[in-house]
């Protein structure tokens, strides 16, 4: 990564320096968008808060990503595969079915688009300008589709215990085939 660094006398001690770092703009971007996201993100999987604020939290990030990215739907991201995960679980947890249904629903239909995108997408924002999402960025050492993962692992959480005998289940997994 290219940065520069400008050394300046001190206003208030004229004998020190300071220094300034100069990024590249997408750097700033990213560590805006990284800093914001993930806070919220690791309160909501901190075990810290109850099921109740885990679905406010998790409502946030994404109240936070329509404002960053002007509402430019980005949904198709592991994160938002895994936040709506997250959530669902949160409502099989709350006795919500309904809606652990339909953000699982939600989560396998984005699962898909996501391991069918593009090899590169370009959004924009106006706070962050032209994003380029490549579809390397998001490789992890996990060799199975998101799908697969969704299906073989998170599904299989005993608090979708209930919801497994369901048509919608069914459709979900059939969503993930």
């Amino acid at each position: 990564m290219d940065f520069s660094v400008r050394a300046s006398p001190s206003l208030r001690n004229p004998t020190s320096f300071y220094c300034t770092f100069y990024f590249p703009v997408n750097y700033c971007r990213l560590l805006l968008q990284f800093a914001l996201k993930k806070s919220l993100w690791l309160l909501e999987s901190s075990g810290c808060i109850t099921e109740n604020q885990t679905v406010i939290a998790i409502k946030k990030i994404w109240e936070l990503e329509k404002l960053i990215y002007d509402s430019t739907n980005t949904q198709d991201t592991w994160s938002d595969v895994k936040l709506n995960f997250d959530i669902a679980k949160s409502y099989a947890i709350l006795k919500d079915d309904k809606k652990a249904l339909e953000h699982l629903r939600i989560g396998a239909k984005s699962a898909k688009a996501f391991d069918n995108r593009p090899e590169e997408q370009v959004f924009s924002s106006q706070l962050l300008g032209d994003i380029t999402v490549r579809k390397i960025d998001s490789e992890t050492s996990d060799t199975r589709t998101l799908c697969e993962i969704m299906r073989e692992k998170w599904l299989s959480c005993p608090e979708f215990d209930k919801l497994r005998g369901t048509d919608e289940f069914r459709e979900i997994l059939n969503i993930l085939n």
